[in-house]
């Protein structure tokens, strides 16, 4: 849920995704709505953290793990840019990416270790194909970044980009 929390926050999701979501999870996990927290007592000075304590914070943790996985998947696999299972098995699950065409964007650059995916759109799926836009960042000559656009022709059959272009902006 944080991690969902910290998409919203930064544009990734919209409010109508974001309790869409949520509630997806909560159902799916038999997570109940959480009331406001209270307000905290005064504690003595020298408290130590208890064993239960620190059991509950592992699962709390372990459990927005594996919500952030699911929904991460989910948001990769289906509806968004990738509307089709078929489609979603050729993008990554936690950026979205097309790693063929990540890789031919990379042999491409001078510094290939400086590639930042930034975004990943695609059509939706066309005689087999689709047509992918993935916008990136990479260092130039003088050691600064630029952002860039590749685009490419998706064979959704095996996954590989059959024809592509690159635009720098």
């Amino acid at each position: 849920m944080a991690e969902l929390t910290a998409m919203r926050a930064r544009g990734d999701v919209d409010q109508s995704d974001f309790e869409a979501a949520r509630d997806i999870l909560r159902k799916r996990y038999g997570v109940a709505a959480q009331s406001p927290p209270p307000k905290p007592q005064a504690q003595p000075a020298a408290s130590a953290t208890s064993v239960s304590d620190v059991g509950r914070n592992k699962r709390v943790g372990v459990t927005l793990a594996i919500l952030f996985a699911v929904f991460a998947a989910s948001k990769a696999c289906s509806g968004g840019d990738h509307a089709s299972i078929e489609a979603g098995k050729c993008f990554s699950v936690w950026d979205g990416s097309s790693s063929d065409l990540v890789a031919k964007v990379k042999d491409r650059l001078r510094d290939p270790d400086s590639f930042e995916h930034v975004r990943t759109k695609s059509t939706p799926n066309a005689n087999g194909y689709r047509t992918v836009l993935m916008e990136y960042r990479a260092k130039n000559g003088f050691g600064g970044y630029n952002t860039a656009i590749a685009v490419g022709s998706l064979n959704t059959a095996n996954c590989t980009i059959v024809d592509s272009s690159f635009v720098a902006q």
